[in-house]
């Protein structure tokens, strides 16, 4: 190397300077070598990602990461490299083939994820990377999720429903009768109280308390789970605030574990998702560990998903008003007539408004996978021309779930919020199986996504993941947030408190938070009969 030649001049001509440049040397060693030696070298990148290849660490932790691999992708082809070890992949065709056909395990990510406390946690849902292993987890709790039993859940989320509004009611009114409430917080405690309630038997009664101590935990536990595992060598155990987030949520399902088997033994019986574990008689750090990250799966994805729903919509207004006529629509009796899922799923704005939201903020940005042989893989430039890489065994690969549905490549209109697009789509599969249906072939999604960008790439719309491994509760979480956004817009007077003509893409820690110190400041207000309808 020319440059190590030119630095051993140096040395010998100007010895005053020899201990700096030797410790320019090994800096230089330390960052150039690794990338001379990764067999990723190939596959392009940013010029900042090959002099410090642990750049993306610096984006991870601000919670800009999401962004930083979309530009990247944007400017460089569907498959970029992140760092020595470690690719993106923002192609359909191939992320179709690796989640769903080749169907690959999961990384180390999600070892350190499951560690970030201590060593030696049973592994869970989420993190389990052994395919079969993954199969007996996900037989144990699937029938908590079965499409016939969430039917019966529509009575819980009324109840909570009921405790939102009992809560606004109380809430001191302004001279015009609105109510000033952060949406974050609201939204956190509705998806708190539901989960619980629906999961474990007991609700936490957070809407009723204005917060838990339990929604504070899992952020943080959250926050440094993504710094163990973007600083392995980062001692996150021994941090108080971990610990003591750890400590509240193994409390928390211990009581309830408790109770249930209390009433268990008094011959009363609960179907849910704690009974259907109690069942299988689990041991309990097992059952643990799975309640725990059932229940944090179903409070932060879905609470993140209504903030940002809110805040799209209140930046474009006349899409708001959009929804409310049509709730209006569909239930003319009166602001108190239940909202009956059944007609909720049926609803097409409504429909269309969380699939964009879902589209253009997915609050997951990437699922993290792991080749276990060297992987010949095919990426497209930005002007279309195939490459080949290869991919050695031990790597990881991250699907940017975030890139792939806001790609120029892929959609018309990429980074607008633009629900009209789904209208003219057909839903019937689509709580059964998502958007990218089991149906769908490989020739299916080659050909869909191989002719410029579309109003709709149902293929490279995958909120939820695709293959073995998406998202349990899917159908979950699209009852929730139908039930949920529809009851607000329906039954109340929303305007914005904070400033609609600033952007915010969120910080993504593990999900992707609005991220504002103020959160999202609502104006509500209970609306009059005389305010519905067609005259609005």
């Amino acid at each position: 190397m020319k440059i190590l030649d030119h630095i051993a001049d140096l040395l010998q001509h100007r010895e005053t300077h020899a201990i700096a440049v030797a410790v320019t040397i090994v800096l230089l060693l330390a960052i150039l070598l690794p990338l001379r030696d990764s067999p990723l070298s190939r596959i392009p990148t940013s010029p900042i990602v090959k002099w410090f290849p642990r750049f993306r660490v610096f984006r991870m932790v601000n919670g800009t990461g999401h962004r930083f691999v979309y530009d990247l992708h944007e400017q460089y082809g569907t498959v970029v490299r992140l760092d020595k070890g470690t690719i993106s992949v923002a192609d359909v065709p191939l992320a179709y083939k690796l989640l769903r056909i080749d169907d690959i395990p999961k990384s180390s990510f999600y070892d350190r994820l499951r560690d970030r406390l201590r060593d030696g946690e049973p592994t869970n849902l989420v993190a389990e990377r052994n395919p079969a292993a993954h199969k007996v987890i996900r037989s144990q709790v699937s029938p908590a999720f079965a499409i016939k039993y969430l039917a019966s859940l529509e009575p819980m989320m009324k109840a909570v429903l009921v405790e939102l509004e009992e809560k606004i009611s109380k809430a001191p009114k302004e001279a015009d009768g609105y109510v000033t409430l952060d949406m974050v917080k609201v939204y956190n405690t509705v998806t708190a109280d539901f989960i619980s309630q629906t999961a474990f038997g007991q609700s936490l009664h957070s809407v009723k308390n204005g917060s838990h101590v339990y929604i504070d935990s899992i952020k943080t536990s959250l926050f440094w789970g993504l710094i163990g595992t973007a600083i392995p060598s980062f001692p996150i155990h021994l941090t108080q605030s971990l610990q003591n987030s750890e400590w509240t949520i193994r409390r928390l399902i211990k009581s309830f574990v408790v109770a249930r088997e209390s009433l268990n033994e008094s011959g009363t019986r609960i179907d849910d998702i704690l009974q259907f574990l109690i069942d299988q008689k689990l041991p309990y750090d097992k059952m643990r560990v799975n309640l725990a990250v059932l229940m944090l799966a179903g409070t932060e994805t879905t609470a993140n998903t209504l903030v940002w729903a809110t805040y799209l919509l209140f930046k474009h207004p006349k899409k708001l008003d959009r929804l409310r006529r049509e709730l209006d629509d569909a239930f003319p009796d009166g602001l108190t007539a239940p909202l009956a899922l059944a007609k909720l799923k049926k609803l097409p704005w409504l429909n269309a408004v969380i699939k964009e939201t879902l589209r253009v903020r997915p609050v997951v940005t990437k699922v993290s996978r792991e080749v276990d042989e060297d992987t010949s893989v095919v990426g497209h430039d930005p002007d279309g021309t195939p490459r080949n890489y290869e991919v050695p065994a031990g790597s990881t690969v991250e699907v940017s779930i975030y890139s792939l549905q806001r790609s120029s490549k892929l959609w018309i209109r990429p980074e607008d919020f633009w629900p009209e697009r789904w209208l003219a789509e057909t839903v019937a599969d689509e709580e059964a199986w998502g958007i990218a249906r089991d149906d769908d072939t490989a020739k299916d999604v080659l050909e869909g996504s191989a002719n410029g960008p579309t109003v709709v790439c149902k293929q490279a719309f995958i909120p939820f993941s695709l293959g073995s491994r998406d998202c349990i509760g899917r159908n979950f979480a699209w009852d929730e947030l139908r039930s949920v956004l529809a009851y607000l817009v329906r039954r109340y007077d929303l305007a914005p408190a904070f400033n609609t003509t600033v952007d915010t893409h969120g910080s993504d820690f593990i999900t992707v938070r609005f991220g504002s110190k103020a959160g999202l400041p609502v104006r509500v207000r209970r609306r009059s009969f005389l305010s519905q309808g067609k005259g609005e």
